[in-house]
């Protein structure tokens, strides 16, 4: 999960919200059921957050500002104060009226600082291929997910989200384009891929009737807007229109909605709470997981924050737009029902410590320790030990990366994490 070059600093904010058993720890890495989304333990679980506004290097888009939002406060904030177990990093590619605004590296240093700092604050993150157009852009997200899914494979945090939303395309060929690029990332990650569907992500049914089989940890994305109007400008109709779908899609095959707001899909309209009501509580009664679109400063109505608001967190009720307000209030409400209680029900007993050395782990253990297990951060069994009556012990464990000590005592487990970096 984690380079060597990682520091001591990071290690100490690791340990920290290890310690106070944030969403990811006692949850572990998502995969589908069925037609949900379950966390590690095979229990269900909904989350909820922001979505940063794309990434952007190229033409008009350039004076957006919304790269400055890319940064480890704004993650901590919404981890801390808007209690938000998700935020979504999209990688800005094409927009939806041709503009390039892709640069690398420069794309995926902004991301990897947002994952980074989800990873570090315990909360999921949606890596995003923020691509709107008819087209999928092969060759550079070859690249950008070989990259990233190396960077990241043993990260339970990561969720992949490999095209955001197809414009004027066939499931057809996004599934296609599904079925090249899964495998790319399975090289190195087996976290859940969310894949894109037509008519900019409204059309999960289309994927439903035809889902991808050549993978089986793969959710299908819905995207909805509050207030869109079809052509008639029947908001109502365009809502029912869209949830008919989304129902027709659930009862199939997973979903995930990465993007979601209160206004129309412009960026601009009225804040439309009714229909996001009735959205929201569709996706809690389904268990779907959601982003909201947007957690930036825009001069917009999407915009979760006022134009005068800084990008570094903090933010007062009067930085927050109405849309803002209003979606960090549902944030909130999603991450009080989700337990984070997994490891600290029992504390760790005195007496008990653990560090990585060069060729494993050395250990203090307490008195009535009865087995060791050691684990990854999806879980995965890396070593079990019987132990009877020692006070230290060293063993050898290969690998880097964050895992996860478990002591079983008479009084229940104890559990420690420790970065190795050999």
């Amino acid at each position: 999960m984690f380079r060597s070059i990682r520091n001591a600093a990071l290690m100490g904010m690791l340990l920290g919200v290890c310690a106070q058993a944030g969403v990811v720890t006692a949850h572990g890495a998502l995969k589908v059921q069925g037609n949900h989304i379950v966390d590690a333990h095979d229990n269900p679980i909904q989350l909820a957050g922001m979505s940063l506004y794309w990434s952007t290097f190229g033409g008009s888009t350039a004076n957006w500002g919304a790269n400055q939002f890319f940064n480890a406060s704004v993650v901590s904030t919404m981890a801390n104060d808007w209690k938000a177990s998700l935020i979504r990093a999209p990688a800005g590619v094409i927009s939806g009226s041709g503009q390039d605004v892709y640069n690398y590296p420069a794309t995926m240093n902004l991301v990897k600082t947002v994952v980074d700092a989800a990873v570090a604050n315990d909360i999921y993150v949606i890596v995003d291929w923020h691509l709107e157009n008819s087209t999928p852009d092969l060759s550079d997200a070859t690249q950008f997910f070989t990259e990233m899914s190396h960077t990241y494979k043993n990260t339970p945090n990561v969720i992949w989200e490999i095209w955001n939303e197809p414009k004027n395309v066939a499931w057809a060929d996004i599934k296609s384009y599904a079925n090249t690029m899964i495998p790319i990332i399975r090289d190195s990650s087996s976290n859940l891929i969310v894949v894109g569907t037509p008519n900019w992500s409204h059309n999960p049914d289309l994927a439903s009737a035809d889902p991808i089989t050549t993978d089986g940890n793969v959710a299908y994305t819905l995207h909805f807007y509050a207030d869109q109007n079809d052509p008639t400008g029947n908001v109502d109709a365009d809502n029912n229109t869209a949830m008919a779908a989304a129902n027709t899609a659930i009862q199939k095959v997973p979903l995930f909605i990465t993007e979601w707001g209160t206004v129309n899909n412009s960026g601009s309209g009225n804040v439309n709470t009714s229909w996001s009501d009735k959205w929201l509580a569709w996706a809690q009664s389904n268990g779907v997981s959601w982003a909201n679109w947007s957690l930036c400063n825009v001069n917009e109505a999407a915009s979760a924050l006022i134009p005068s608001a800084g990008s570094n967190g903090g933010w007062s009720a009067g930085q927050l737009s109405a849309s803002g307000t209003y979606v960090k209030a549902k944030i909130q409400a999603v991450g009080a029902a989700i337990s984070t209680t997994g490891i600290e029900k029992i504390p760790s007993p005195a007496g008990f410590s653990a560090r990585a050395t060069g060729q494993g782990l050395s250990l203090e253990l307490p008195a009535g320790v009865r087995e060791l297990h050691v684990t990854d951060l999806q879980g995965r069994t890396l070593l079990r030990r019987a132990v009877s009556g020692q006070s230290r012990m060293q063993v050898a464990l290969s690998g880097q990366g964050m895992v996860l000590v478990r002591l079983t005592t008479g009084s229940g487990e104890a559990v420690l994490p420790v970065l190795l970096s050999h």
